[in-house]
């Protein structure tokens, strides 16, 4: 399994969850249908799968981080004018006042379902415009008509029985039911609002009470246990709200919602790799992205360098364990510890219970490499290289000291480094 790389800045300006470097790519987290993702997509930028990101190589990498700079300031302006909390509430019918608000630079908050506008000059003409639109469309009978009068082209009531009464009554029960189906809208609009008001302001205090920092993305993670879990051993399983988790690629996320449900049978998700067959627990998570600590920043640089020094001693055992022609006589010499300059061993296994041979360096230029045998037979095989570029290679990663390092995968790789005269350095 390939070790985990380390993610480098982009941009002194530009936040390390929005766009970052791996070796020669620059990859960029943009959400889906915005007008980031349209201009990567433009660019010919390819998606990553696994990073959920878009990513470009070198030739691209000026316009794309100048694409992610105009997005920044669009998002920096569409704060400031929510933050402003200049609201306005456009009819939806109104299609060509909602198009002059966007003429004008307002902004559609699907969060509040409100129109916020750049300036109290803008929302006061908004306002205005509402306010005409909605009083043209609940319009009442002409007051002549009311009263029983007459006016050009129309016949006089004759009766308040008559059919022009009954018209008349007939308008005005139509614009007080109209009038009571725009009050129920608001109400009911009103009551989203604060619901989602309310969601909104739980996660905030969610992640400020973890001490973290909001970078105002979110993704969604789906886990299921196929365990004989009852409910209240199911949700102790689970992750709760306000839970820190560090995700795959070192960013660190606070759980602002959890959910735990029950399926019998197959679970389908949108994600095929995500779908879960057969009876299990789906937990269902919502992770607000928060900004590291320093920490663990540190943290992760020095996880980053264990894990690329862990592939590059894993290159080196591999290529002994080929350069140096083992026989399979089920012999080891015995190397003297004055003539030794150090050795690496290796083992398999979770626990690294399983031995999987030494690769010896010794003073007057030779590489051994000592192989336990496969299963069942366990013959031992050893061979010699004298080759210049793999003793090199073999003495610069002695040089660092004596040290631990593991390979993840299904069966991990566990690399002990003795190097002859120098205490062990540490582990990872």
């Amino acid at each position: 399994m390939t070790a985990t790389l380390q993610r480098r800045p982009a941009h002194p300006d530009i936040d390390i969850d929005r766009a970052w470097k791996l070796r020669t790519r620059l990859y960029v987290s943009s959400g889906p249908h915005t007008r980031l993702r349209a201009d990567l997509q433009a660019l010919g930028a390819h998606w990553d799968t696994h990073r959920k990101a878009h990513w470009v190589g070198p030739s691209k990498r000026a316009a794309a981080l100048q694409a992610v700079a105009v997005a920044e300031d669009r998002a920096a302006r569409y704060r400031q004018v929510v933050e402003a909390g200049r609201w306005v509430r456009i009819p939806y019918e109104a299609e060509l006042i909602r198009a002059r608000a966007r003429q004008m630079g307002a902004v559609w908050v699907p969060e509040r379902r409100l129109w916020a506008a750049p300036s109290e000059t803008i929302r006061a003409e908004l306002t205005e415009l509402c306010e005409q639109w909605r009083a043209a469309h609940s319009e009442k009978p002409p007051a002549s008509a009311a009263s029983g009068g007459t006016t050009p082209g129309t016949k006089p009531q004759q009766s308040k029985t008559g059919p022009w009464a009954v018209s008349t009554r007939a308008r005005e029960a139509a614009a007080i039911a109209a009038e009571h189906r725009e009050q129920a809208y608001r109400r009911r609009e009103e009551r989203e609002i604060a619901r989602e008001q309310a969601t909104i302001d739980r996660r905030q205090n969610l992640i400020a009470a973890a001490g973290r920092t909001a970078t105002g993305f979110h993704l969604r993670r789906v886990e299921a246990s196929s365990e004989a879990l009852v409910a209240e051993q199911a949700k102790k399983l689970a992750h709760r709200a306000g839970d820190v988790l560090r995700l795959e690629d070192g960013r660190r996320a606070v759980v602002t919602e959890a959910t735990v449900t029950f399926a019998p049978g197959a679970c389908p998700h949108a994600d095929r790799d995500k779908r879960h067959v057969g009876k299990h627990w789906c937990f269902r998570y919502r992770l607000d992205l928060v900004k590291s600590h320093d920490q663990e920043i540190d943290a992760e640089v020095r996880r980053g360098a264990q894990s690329l020094d862990a592939q590059d001693i894993h290159q080196l055992v591999s290529w002994a364990a080929v350069a140096t022609a083992p026989v399979a006589d089920d012999y080891w010499s015995s190397v003297p510890s004055a003539v030794e300059a150090g050795r690496i061993s290796v083992a398999g296994g979770v626990a690294g219970q399983l031995p999987g041979g030494h690769l010896i360096v010794t003073h007057d230029g030779r590489a051994i490499w000592q192989d336990p045998g496969q299963y069942d037979t366990y013959i031992r095989a050893e061979g010699t290289s004298t080759d210049p570029g793999l003793l090199r290679w073999a003495r610069s990663v002695l040089a660092a000291g004596s040290r631990t390092r593991v390979v993840p995968g299904p069966c991990p790789l566990h690399y002990t480094v003795h190097a002859a005269g120098r205490a062990e350095t540490d582990r990872g």
